[in-house]
């Protein structure tokens, strides 16, 4: 509870800050405007007043800078800030490998009320980071009362693999709280991860950004392995990208992931579909303009070009394709299909498997 409790009183803090400032500034307009209509009766002698005009611009500097610091501090960003968000907490997690992203740099910054405490040893041995001892009492009793489905997936990672993975993911996810916390609804969040703990880190998206807002689980291979001692397993080549939303009503460019095609130089199955050219040169495909399910009675089961079927178009549709030449019969008694030229398709749409970022 101590974590809801924090959280009051701050905001409790705040709001007798603000009122302060305002009954102080009322009580300052109401002596001018007395003052201003003839009422220095009412106030007393002048030397009664200038004390108070004159504690007016130290109060309330004071009062505006710390009603100010108080929601800066106490609250820190607003909500709804950012669209987009790129995380990489570390590039190894293991028990002999704990280090930053950036080798030998002390890297230190705040969230909130916590601090990053990196730290490298003069022998060159990166000393065990994510200490179990480490971890902020606060943290866990706030995540227990906020989340407390974060808090059973910190709890298993620590019965199956361990303190120092759940005290890894107890640093983590106070972060991810605060990223969620400043995301816009039509935001997202990408964040880059290895082997050692991306199932651990799921989990704990899951329970921070909800299930349903899980997107994708990107396949990044960043190296080929050439050489190197196989007898006991496959090369670890991938690392993953999980990407999450706020909300449903994230933005999505689909132009920004559908590459062009490249007509000099096409990828294997692209040219393999792609592999008859018309009389001008032009790349296309037959498919087939059949319907899924074949129905007698359907209004869109007719003869086309001497073969009867159900088609996918209305019998008037169809005889159009016919005539501008996107329907064609590749011999006598065949079943008619649709050209599709390559040099009229978007592109090649984005997938999960990444393997041409260095």
């Amino acid at each position: 509870m101590k974590g809801k409790a924090l959280a009051a009183t701050r905001k409790a803090l705040i709001a007798l800050r603000w009122t302060i400032f305002v009954i102080y500034h009322f009580v300052y307009a109401s002596v001018w405007v007395i003052w201003i209509i003839g009422g220095q009766q009412l106030l007393g002698d002048l030397g009664a007043t200038i004390p108070v005009l004159a504690t007016w611009p130290v109060l309330s500097a004071f009062l505006l800078a710390s009603a100010m610091l108080m929601v800066v501090g106490g609250i820190g960003f607003r909500r709804d800030l950012m669209e987009f968000l790129g995380l990489e907490p570390a590039k190894d997690y293991s028990p002999q490998r704990r280090r930053p992203i950036d080798k030998r740099r002390n890297r230190s910054g705040t969230a909130g009320f916590y601090v990053d405490n990196w730290k490298w040893g003069d022998t060159g041995i990166l000393p065990d980071q994510w200490a179990w001892n480490e971890v902020h009492p606060v943290w866990l009793e706030q995540i227990k009362d906020d989340n407390p489905a974060l808090h059973d997936v910190i709890t298993a990672a620590r019965s199956a693999h361990g303190d120092g993975i759940a005290a890894f993911l107890c640093f983590l996810s106070v972060r991810l709280m605060e990223c969620r916390r400043v995301l816009k609804p039509t935001g997202q969040i990408y964040l880059h991860c290895d082997h050692s703990a991306n199932a651990y880190i799921r989990m704990a998206m899951d329970a921070i950004f909800g299930s349903e807002n899980f997107r994708n689980e990107i396949v990044w291979q960043r190296t080929v392995t050439r050489k190197g001692n196989l007898k006991r397993g496959l090369a670890r080549d991938a690392d993953v990208i999980l990407r999450y939303s706020k909300s449903d009503d994230f933005v999505w460019n689909v132009d920004a992931v559908t590459l062009p095609y490249d007509l000099g130089n096409l990828d294997e199955k692209t040219a393999g579909k792609y592999s008859r050219r018309d009389k001008d040169g032009r790349l296309y495909q037959l498919v087939s303009v059949e319907a899924p399910k074949q129905n007698p009675d359907s209004t869109s089961h007719y003869e086309l070009m001497g073969v009867t079927r159900t088609w996918r178009w209305t019998k008037e549709r169809m005889q159009e394709a016919v005539a501008s030449g996107r329907v064609v019969q590749s011999r006598p008694g065949a079943v008619p299909r649709q050209v599709l030229y390559l040099d009229e398709q978007e592109g090649k749409t984005l997938n999960n498997v990444w393997v041409d970022i260095p």
